[in-house]
């Protein structure tokens, strides 16, 4: 948890925001349904630590923001509660830089606000942390009609496929802003990186999304995106105008992937697959090294890329998947814990969750969520019991 800015209690206090943030996202209409409603000034008063440093007070404010803008959230998606929607039509947003200081919110990583670039690049660096997780929601979303939905937002409500690869390409080049010309990350944009892979990290570690069976669905549209170029790099005004026209970047930089064929050699249903993928080669070299488990990389990339290439078939590929998630999870944790999850794991990692976009699994995964688009009530996400305006 952020090793290079910290390194004593500090690092504990924040993963306690962090944590606290998630806890009250995930359970408060839990909360709401047994009729409390102080979880939010419960977690306050957990945060509520004497002498904290002053980077640590505003980083304390920032969560507390978050939580606050969390709330009104809540509040006007329960004005809209009992509207039935045919399950296709969605909020959107039309003006660029409202959308992504409202994602920066929704993504709830202001905690690190501190450690990223100041002013919009900052803005820029964390918005991209709730935008990766939309893809992965497009259908779910779209039923409920979530505010702030990324891909919508970004294709102002199409689900056409040019528009919808028109946002993928661009999501990838704002993601491709953290990694140099010759495939790094770059050092003063580390925490970025990391905090922004490591969404969909947590995306596919963990059931509320359902990313396997979307990716099912769709796993042969993986080659469309590839189809289109996803090397360029380019920050949110160089791939969008403020009414969220796409844009091409003008004279940003490319990212050159140096790869190298990692050998493979895993059983899906009783089946033994052998060969070789290409890979990044941090990748490579974090396997041979034993810091990254050859497991993570095959249930992450390679099971998925055989199914993507014909050789098992969706009925194979699920069950696999859902028998091999906690043996997954936990390998990637220990592995995580034994670097101390500091740049020899993390790296890697990162170039990992790359790899996944560069080779079009988050569109694959977005176009099967739309399966999930059907008619339905508003803002059933984050049903909230109090009366409006109370």
């Amino acid at each position: 948890m952020m090793p290079a800015v910290y390194d004593d209690w500090r690092q504990d206090y924040v993963a306690i925001l962090i944590y606290g943030f998630y806890l009250e996202y995930n359970i408060d209409t839990a909360y709401a349904r047994a009729g409390g409603h102080d979880l939010q000034h419960e977690i306050l008063s957990l945060w509520d630590v004497p002498d904290l440093p002053a980077d640590l007070v505003a980083r304390r404010a920032h969560v507390a923001a978050d939580l606050a803008f969390f709330d009104v959230k809540r509040h006007d998606e329960a004005d809209a509660h009992e509207t039935p929607s045919s399950g296709l039509a969605t909020w959107v947003y039309r003006d660029r830089d409202t959308w992504r200081d409202m994602k920066a919110s929704d993504s709830g990583y202001f905690t690190y606000h501190l450690s990223f670039l100041p002013d919009h690049a900052g803005r820029d660096d964390m918005m991209p942390t709730g935008m990766v997780a939309d893809w992965v929601d497009i259908g779910p979303d779209l039923r409920f009609q979530e505010c702030g939905q990324s891909v919508l937002a970004l294709t102002r409500g199409s689900v056409v496929m040019t528009d919808m690869l028109d946002a993928y390409e661009r999501t990838v080049w704002m993601v491709n802003t953290h990694w140099t010309e010759t495939g790094g990350i770059r050092p003063e944009r580390y925490a970025a990186c990391t905090a922004v892979m490591a969404v969909p990290v947590w995306v596919l570690t963990n059931h509320r999304h359902d990313v396997w069976r979307y990716y099912s669905l769709a796993a042969q549209l993986s080659r469309v995106a590839q189809q289109r170029d996803l090397y360029a790099s380019g920050r949110l005004a160089d791939c969008y105008t403020e009414d969220l026209t796409p844009t091409v970047p003008v004279g940003t930089p490319r990212v050159d992937v140096p790869r190298r064929d990692l050998p493979f050699d895993v059983e899906v249903d009783g089946v033994r697959h052998t060969g070789t993928v290409g890979l990044h080669t941090v990748i490579c070299d974090a396997v041979a090294r034993g810091d990254l488990p050859m497991g993570i990389v095959e249930y992450e990339f390679v099971v998925p890329w055989l199914l993507r290439e014909g050789r098992i078939s969706p009925a194979a590929f699920l069950p696999h998947m859902d028998r091999a998630y906690c043996r997954h999870f936990v390998r990637f944790m220990r592995a995580g814990h034994e670097a101390d999850f500091e740049r020899r794991f993390s790296e890697p990692m990162s170039a990992l969750v790359m790899e996944q976009w560069w080779h079009g699994m988050y569109f694959a995964i977005g176009a099967g969520s739309l399966v999930e688009a059907q008619p339905d009530r508003v803002a059933d996400d984050r049903a909230h019991n109090e009366p409006p305006g109370s």
